[in-house]
């Protein structure tokens, strides 16, 4: 029961569809309640609940764009393009 307790925190219920806005009973797990969302995140992709299945990375390109103001910001602009290009891979 300890392994299906450790998956039960990471699942969440994701309704899809026309009727995505709609209340729906409890869904349990192995006894355990499913916590409904309206989004969630799957492999660096944000899935998005609506009439139909959106998927958003813009979170992800904002974390990316943040870390690389950082490090140009360290750097400096008196370091070269290549040196940039590097730190980014």
């Amino acid at each position: 029961m300890v392994r299906h307790e450790a998956e039960y925190e990471k699942s969440h219920m994701l309704r899809i569809g026309p009727r995505c806005n709609v209340n729906t009973s409890p869904v349990t797990v192995h006894g355990l309640l499913l916590s409904v969302t309206n989004d969630m995140s799957y492999l660096w992709v944000d899935l998005i609940a609506r009439r139909k299945l959106k998927l958003s990375i813009h979170r992800r390109c904002m974390q990316f764009v943040r870390a690389f103001n950082a490090l140009y910001a360290k750097l400096g602009c008196s370091s070269s393009e290549e040196v940039i290009l590097h730190m980014t891979r």
